[in-house]
């Protein structure tokens, strides 16, 4: 006969009996699934040897002998999952040359022994998860070459020996995810340079130390959350200069250092929330230049700072709803030029600064909703009414505020404005006009006078820019402080210059395209003066890669 595809599942069928198949010769697919299977006898696949696909899963098999499937020289699937295996004889799967998928999930497997799958040297898919293994020998995966999912989730799991996943080099899913695992041991990756996924959520690690994932250079998303993790080392993501996602959330991390994530240029999508995180140093995201969601659920962060969120160009959506964020200060979000959605609901928040807003001209969804107690200002409706005019775009802004006491209106129902600028003197880009760069003239300006403040970083051969407003005197301070180091601009410098007079527009605050003058001011360290004009040189130099228009001028 040619019978192609043969089901034979949810019957009664309780034992297969040698050589029941004989004359299926051209039978490529054959489900026994569902049925009451116990027993299979030596000899019962015989005479299929076009045999691809075999399912007997759901059924009440308590042991693999070897030899039963020797007859299936064709067989690229065998589905075996869900049935009361306990123990699998060494060289049970001796005879399928081309098996690609073995399942054998949610049996009664409690351990992996050296051998248990020897033979199976084209094997691609090998699913263990949901039995009762606590103990993997060495050698127990060794001659799978080829394989590239391996699936040992929900199990027992508390510890394995850095041999264990020696030999599989073409690895390219792990997942341990839902173990008892507590930690990991130095080198216990070494060979799997080609992995793409590692899942060890809900374990029991307490600590990730420096250089645990560091042989895992093509990892593109790792998952570390549900443990108990309390400690980041630095150093301890070295290595994965390809991961694009990493989830730590549901830990106990309460403080995030500055450098932890310097190792993840490519980094998209980090996962932070209900930890117990309250402080967040400066630049702790400054190298994560590429990364577009940021999570901060339900942690402990109680402020948050200027220069918290530097660095992070590409970031759309921000997460910091259900915090304790009493306020935020102008600049909180200054270097998110392409943020869309930011999420501040479920705060405390009681009030907001004129400029908490202004550095996001992509912005289009801000949630304030349920800060009860947040009193209505005129910044957030003005700035909205701003990104409408100049862009085109509507701004969705989700919250009420208090008007009065008592009484709460919607944020952008506030009509106490009319006499409100966007562009008020501290948002300004002006300062005293004919300036004449010298010490004597600069003291005539108030200190508080804003001024535009342009900052120009370095790191390595890459230039990275930022505005912000600052009062003339600090930022003369700052260009002053930073005169010698800018003379050769080494890598991890910043210069500062200051924006004066009618070259800042105003109106174009928001992505300046104006050009700048640098006065640059020289600092005397003992008997050794600066020259003004090296200093000039340089920083023309280095502003022949930045796209706009710059003059530069020195005084002394």
């Amino acid at each position: 006969m040619d019978i192609v595809l043969l089901t034979l599942e949810y019957n009664n069928i309780e034992i297969i009996e040698r050589g029941v198949f004989n004359n299926l010769k051209y039978l490529e697919k054959l489900y026994l699934n569902g049925n009451n299977i116990s027993s299979i006898e030596k000899g019962s696949f015989q005479g299929l040897p076009r045999l691809q696909l075999l399912s007997i899963h759901v059924n009440n098999i308590p042991h693999i002998e070897k030899g039963i499937f020797q007859d299936l020289p064709s067989l690229k699937e065998l589905y075996l999952y869900r049935n009361n295996i306990s123990s699998i004889e060494e060289g049970s799967f001796y005879g399928l040359p081309r098996l690609e998928k073995l399942t054998l999930e949610y049996n009664k497997i409690e351990k992996v022994e050296s051998g248990m799958f020897r033979g199976l040297t084209n094997l691609q898919k090998l699913y263990l998860n949901g039995n009762n293994i606590s103990s993997i020998e060495q050698g127990s995966f060794e001659s799978l070459y080829r394989l590239q999912l391996l699936s040992l989730h929900r199990n027992s799991i508390s510890h394995f020996s850095k041999e264990i996943f020696q030999g599989l080099r073409s690895l390219k899913e792990l997942y341990l995810y839902r173990n008892t695992i507590s930690s990991i041991e130095q080198g216990s990756f070494e060979d799997l340079s080609r992995l793409k996924i590692l899942t060890f959520e809900h374990n029991k690690i307490e600590k990730v130390e420096r250089g645990t994932f560091q042989s895992l250079t093509n990892l593109q998303k790792l998952y570390l959350n549900g443990n108990n993790i309390s400690s980041i080392e630095q150093g301890s993501f070295q290595g994965l200069y390809r991961l694009q996602q990493l989830s730590l959330h549901i830990n106990n991390i309460s403080h995030i250092e500055k450098g932890i994530f310097q190792d993840l240029p490519i980094l998209k999508k980090l996962y932070l929330y209900r930890n117990n995180i309250s402080n967040i140093d400066q630049g702790s995201f400054q190298s994560l230049h590429r990364l577009q969601m940021l999570t901060l659920v339900h942690n402990k962060i109680e402020k948050v700072e200027r220069g918290t969120f530097q660095g992070l160009n590409n970031l759309q959506q921000l997460y910091l709803n259900g915090n304790n964020i009493s306020s935020i200060e102008q600049g909180s979000f200054q270097g998110l030029p392409r943020l869309q959605q930011l999420y501040l609901q479920n705060n405390s928040i009681q009030k907001y600064e004129d400029g908490a807003f202004f550095f996001l001209p992509s912005i289009a969804g801000i949630n304030l909703e349920n800060n009860d107690r947040m009193v209505c200002g005129c910044h957030l409706p003005a700035f909205v009414r701003h990104i409408k005019k100049v862009y085109s775009r509507t701004v969705d802004v989700k919250g009420t505020c208090e008007e009065a006491p008592g009484k709460l209106i919607p944020i952008l129902k506030y009509s106490q404005c009319q006499n409100y600028s966007l562009f008020q003197r501290n948002l300004q880009c002006q300062t005293c006009s004919k300036m004449i760069c010298n010490d004597l003239d600069v003291t005539r300006c108030p200190g508080s006078m804003p001024v535009c403040r342009f900052a120009l970083s370095k790191n390595g051969v890459t230039l990275k820019t930022e505005k912000s407003c600052s009062s003339y005197r600090k930022c003369v301070q700052t260009m002053r402080d930073n005169t010698a180091a800018c003379d050769k601009w080494p890598s991890g410098t910043t210069c500062t210059g200051c924006c004066f007079g009618n070259l800042c527009n105003k109106n174009d605050f928001v992505g300046w395209t104006k050009s700048f003058v640098f006065h640059l001011t020289f600092k005397q360290f003992n008997d050794y003066k600066i020259p003004t004009v090296n200093i000039s040189r340089a920083m023309q130099q280095e502003l022949l890669h930045v796209t706009a228009i710059f003059r530069v001028e020195y005084c002394g």
